[in-house]
Formats: C-alpha cells, sequence, structure tokens
C-alpha cells in the first residue's frame, strides 16, 4: 500500500479508535460495567443522568474525546431568564470548567459539551475529567430546574387569578 496522505489519515484514525475503545473499556472496569465498547460513541446512564462520550476531531485535526452532558430542557416562558445565563456562564468559559453549553432550540434541550485531546488522557485522567464535568453539569441542571420550577409556579398563580377573576 502506497504511503500517501489518506492512508496516513485511516491508520491515524484506526490507532485513535483503539485508543479511544481502550480508554472506554478501561472506564467501564472501573465503574464495574459489564459490556465491551466497540463503537466510536458510547452513551453512560445513572441515577437517571446521562453522559455521552465521543471519539472526535478538532479544528486541528487533533483526536479529541468529546463528552456531551445533557442539563435539562427549557419550559416555555423561562427562556429570559436562562438563555441569558447560558450565555453568560460560556463567556471566557467562566462557569463551564473550560466547556461549553449548548441549546438544542427545536427540543429546548440544554447540554454542556467538552472536549479533550485523546492522546493526554489515562484511564485515571479520564476519571478525574468525567467528575470535573459531573460536578459542573450538576450545578446546571439545578439552576435551570429551580429556574422551570419557578416559571412553573408564576404560571399555577396565573391561572388560579384567572379562575378567581371568572367567579
Amino acid at each position: 500500500m502506497l504511503d500517501t496522505d489518506d492512508n496516513k489519515k485511516d491508520i491515524d484514525r484506526d490507532d485513535s479508535l483503539d485508543v479511544f475503545l481502550s480508554l472506554m473499556n478501561d472506564l467501564f472496569k472501573v465503574l464495574n460495567i459489564d459490556s465491551e465498547v466497540v463503537s466510536d460513541a458510547v452513551e453512560l446512564q445513572w441515577n437517571g443522568r446521562s453522559l455521552s462520550l465521543y471519539l472526535g476531531k478538532n479544528g486541528f485535526g487533533q483526536d479529541e474525546l468529546i463528552v456531551k452532558y445533557p442539563l435539562g430542557t427549557v419550559e416555555s416562558g423561562v427562556e429570559h431568564d436562562i438563555y441569558p445565563m447560558l450565555l453568560e456562564g460560556n463567556y471566557l468559559w467562566s462557569a463551564t470548567d473550560g466547556g461549553t453549553l449548548a441549546l438544542d432550540s427545536q427540543q429546548r434541550s440544554v447540554f454542556l459539551c467538552h472536549s479533550v485531546k485523546l492522546r493526554t488522557l489515562n484511564p485515571s485522567a479520564l476519571i478525574e475529567f468525567i467528575e470535573r464535568i459531573h460536578s459542573t453539569a450538576f450545578a446546571w441542571q439545578e439552576l435551570i430546574t429551580s429556574k422551570n420550577q419557578q416559571a412553573n409556579k408564576k404560571k399555577l398563580l396565573y391561572r388560579e387569578s384567572q379562575n378567581l377573576l371568572k367567579v
């Protein structure tokens, strides 16, 4: 086989996939998950929470571990409270521990996304990385839940006041 740039990319991709699979399988052992990772995407679920891990590339073509952590959905009527907070949290990564807050506007879902160079990770560094993300994500989940609950209380009070006016 000729050693062209395209072939190097394929070899690099295979090597990166091997590194990713090894890391994920080591993580599964630590978490006592009796399963083997065989693809470049993993979904972990525990205590009603989930976390997606992917093999991807950054803008410079370097292999990265990409983490997507769902934070919740934005209730109707709370956008004006939550969306500015998301933007402020993203400002210089001040409230994301280096991650990015993202919004799926169709589903009204909020995510914390992170990436780290694949080759800088070993199993213990991966666990530390995930624990750090989990801590940041939990704080955002609490904040979004709180804002949604406040909005639901306001809606309920409004409906009750409308019913009183009808009497």
